[in-house]
């Protein structure tokens, strides 16, 4: 487990690589680093990325996690003026462990986030995600993703605006137990979603 802290300013992109054999936590304060994009990479399924402090700092509005192979944890500033820009790998939200993503909580901001389910999960908690207004999820062939109770894309989260499936194939499926409760939902696309939902 390494805990550290990184401070910086007049930087506009903070580079974070996980060792090849990484398969543990990582705890990093960027709190204090005034970066606009901050991309993470590298490690194993086995690696764990808490990434923010309290949150990320205020100048931050693009973090790209796509080509890290572990879990990332990230909370956005709610001192923002724009929104932040998720960009994840392959998703892991399987019974509250996992990645963990909390938008804004600034009510003049819109976050998103997007990353692939890449393997099948039969207790999918999308309550790991919170604050997040515009989603794009891409299911890959012959995965199912199915949410129990609550537990579902939007359930019970009324931040949540836009929502995109994308890929997969005949054998592919989203099966969530509720309804979706965003107050503010004003667009569900599985246009480019090629199983069943």
């Amino acid at each position: 487990d390494d805990d550290f802290t990184i401070t910086g300013t007049g930087i506009e992109t903070l580079a974070i690589t996980a060792g090849a054999t990484d398969a543990q936590t990582t705890d990093i304060d960027a709190s204090g680093f005034a970066a606009s994009t901050i991309t993470i990479a590298g490690g194993t399924a086995a690696s764990n990325m808490f990434l923010g402090g309290a949150t990320l700092n205020k100048t931050v509005t693009s973090v790209d996690a796509s080509s890290f192979a572990g879990d990332v944890t990230l909370d956005a500033s709610a001192a923002l003026s724009t929104g932040v820009d998720f960009k994840l790998g392959n998703i892991s939200i399987t019974t509250t462990t996992g990645d963990t993503v909390t938008g804004s909580a600034s009510t003049t901001t819109e976050d998103s986030l997007s990353g692939t389910f890449a393997v099948s999960d039969a207790t999918a908690e999308f309550t790991q995600f919170s604050g997040i207004e515009n989603y794009t999820l891409t299911i890959n062939d012959a995965v199912d993703i199915i949410a129990a109770s609550n537990d579902g894309i939007g359930d019970g989260d009324a931040a949540v605006k836009t929502i995109t499936f994308t890929g997969g194939n005949s054998a592919s499926s989203y099966t969530a137990a509720d309804a979706i409760d965003g107050a503010k939902l004003t667009s569900f696309d599985a246009s480019g979603f090629n199983g069943t939902m």
